[in-house]
């Protein structure tokens, strides 16, 4: 089976953009994130428990290129955040690497949004938008009154698929 990987420049990003996609139990999902901060490795363990997925931190957007791109024999799809709609810088450059490892060794490339302002963002159905709050809350305690006052996180969500080889 090949994988699915989910570049997530903070660990919420891969909740918030790619909830859906993060559920699929049909595929191996491993997510390759950035950030390290203070309780950083306590919220992937978290999300790890809950989802079953891999986990790999890269110190920087050159070591994460380079695992991507070591890993193209084994990957299905790349999901990562939209450098076009997005505003956070990070998540901008993060996106740019995606693009540039799928168009190089032609991976599909699914790409979405954390800021809610891509034109292909949905909003979720009712029972979704809430394991999805759920998972987020567990996931990321610290976060909780942000999730409680900003809908937008765990009531919308969309992506896009740029580059099509196959579905999910």
């Amino acid at each position: 089976m090949r994988r699915i990987i989910i570049v997530s420049p903070h660990p919420d990003d891969a909740i918030i953009g790619a909830y859906q996609i993060l559920m699929k139990k049909a595929s191996e999902i491993d997510i390759f994130y950035l950030e390290s901060d203070f309780g950083c490795e306590t919220e992937v363990n978290c999300l790890q428990q809950k989802t079953n997925v891999g986990a790999h931190h890269f110190e920087d957007r050159s070591l994460l290129r380079d695992a991507l791109r070591s890993s193209v024999g084994e990957i299905s799809h790349i999901i990562a955040p939209d450098p076009y709609w997005d505003t956070h810088l990070e998540h901008r450059l993060c996106g740019a690497i995606a693009i540039d490892v799928a168009l190089v060794f032609g991976i599909n490339l699914i790409q979405y949004s954390t800021r809610m302002n891509a034109p292909y963002v949905r909003p979720l159905e009712a029972s979704v938008a809430e394991k999805k709050k759920d998972l987020l809350n567990f996931v990321h305690p610290s976060q909780e009154s942000l999730w409680k006052y900003d809908y937008r996180f765990w009531l919308f969500e969309g992506n896009i698929q740029w580059i099509d080889q196959g579905c999910l």
